[in-house]
């Protein structure tokens, strides 16, 4: 079998699952169980026919009976029991739905002015809309004059509460979802809040085709890099890069002039698109792949810093930002494009004190 075929059956098998888990089957018995005892109470078409049917010795119920004339005690009985079974069933479930829902939360970054700055519940399972924590929005929209210093400021605020960990991983957190829109090096910065969470991490992004929020639960495409050869050479300043060209290509000639010789350029096997990446399987991997670069790029006893010019999904910008390791790897500096300009104008330079404007910027440009 192909592997591609084998992708599909496994993707398949997985959403069966997940429908499974979300399909509340205490609930779904209980109702059934409720809607049965009362059948039998209200009667049907068939009520006008006798019906009598009698137990062994031993049972608390000797016979049920049912009669033109009407209803037997014993099943009345048994309706109650049947339904009080059902009510049961339900509130089971209810608690049980009750205690795992406030173990999930829910995180949106807006950075993006003019982005809504409401939790998209959309994409969230029916059990868990019932009682998820309270939803927590990170940064604030850029001013209109493009200024990010209260963008900046604001970060490292919630780095030094450690907001993350006091306010959205607070008493056993078991699942995070966390998406939104902002500049690609605050995405970036973001996703470093998530290097050391325990907690299951899932993404959801905001598909241009409709414009809708969606999980990233789509079949494994297995999405890579062509292939590439790293440039492990850095620059008299001691800094070299990686760029990556997922939404839309990176040129050579748009990058920085002292680092055009001392970057790798990755691309996709496939075409370049938005929202490239439908399958968060397939996001850990190519995040895992970039982590692997910047561990070996580290190594070189004169590299100070990492630059990263990201053409990418938010989704997969917040993933390669959870991959930052303080103390193995040197200072990212995360680049930010102006498609107006065709150039990279500003960058944040991301250490494990916080972010701050990467003030060499200038240096490198011709």
């Amino acid at each position: 079998m192909e592997a591609s075929n084998f992708e599909k059956i496994k993707w398949c098998l997985k959403v069966i699952r997940e429908i499974k888990k979300k399909s509340n089957p205490l609930t779904h018995y209980g109702v059934k169980l409720i809607l049965a005892a009362l059948t039998s109470l209200i009667g049907s078409p068939l009520s006008a026919i006798a019906f009598n049917a009698y137990f062994p010795e031993g049972y608390l119920i000797h016979n049920l009976e049912i009669t033109s004339d009407g209803i037997s005690i014993s099943l009345l009985i048994f309706a109650a029991i049947t339904c009080i079974t059902g009510i049961l069933l339900i509130f089971l479930e209810l608690s049980s739905l009750r205690k795992r829902a406030r173990k999930t939360a829910r995180v949106l970054i807006t950075g993006l002015p003019g982005t809504a700055s409401c939790f998209p519940d959309e994409i969230l399972p029916t059990s868990e809309k019932l009682d998820a924590r309270e939803p927590i929005e990170l940064s604030v929209p850029e001013s209109e004059d493009l200024d990010h210093t209260n963008q900046i400021k604001m970060y490292n605020a919630e780095l030094t509460t450690d907001l993350f960990k006091r306010f959205i991983l607070h008493q056993n957190c078991e699942k995070v979802y966390i998406g939104g829109l902002a500049r690609i090096p605050f995405l970036v910065a973001y996703g470093a809040f998530l290097r050391s969470v325990s907690a299951k991490v899932i993404y959801f992004d905001k598909f241009h085709r409709g414009g809708d929020w969606k999980l990233l639960n789509e079949e494994d495409k297995n999405i890579g890099f062509d292939h590439f050869q790293l440039i492990e050479k850095e620059n008299a300043n001691g800094d070299i890069g990686i760029a990556i060209g997922f939404t839309t290509p990176v040129l050579k000639e748009q990058l920085p002039v002292s680092l055009r010789e001392h970057t790798t350029i990755l691309s996709p096997q496939v075409g370049s698109d938005r929202n490239l990446v439908h399958n968060q399987e397939n996001l850990e991997r190519i995040s895992k792949i970039v982590q692997t670069l910047i561990d070996k790029l580290s190594t070189n006893q004169n590299c100070k810093r990492v630059h990263l010019f990201l053409s990418v999904q938010s989704t997969l910008a917040i993933k390669i930002g959870s991959r930052f390791q303080e103390g193995i790897h040197k200072n990212w500096v995360i680049h930010n494009y102006n498609p107006a300009k065709g150039a990279y104008e500003w960058a944040l330079e991301l250490d494990k004190k916080g972010i701050k404007e990467f003030t060499e910027h200038s240096n490198c440009q011709q």
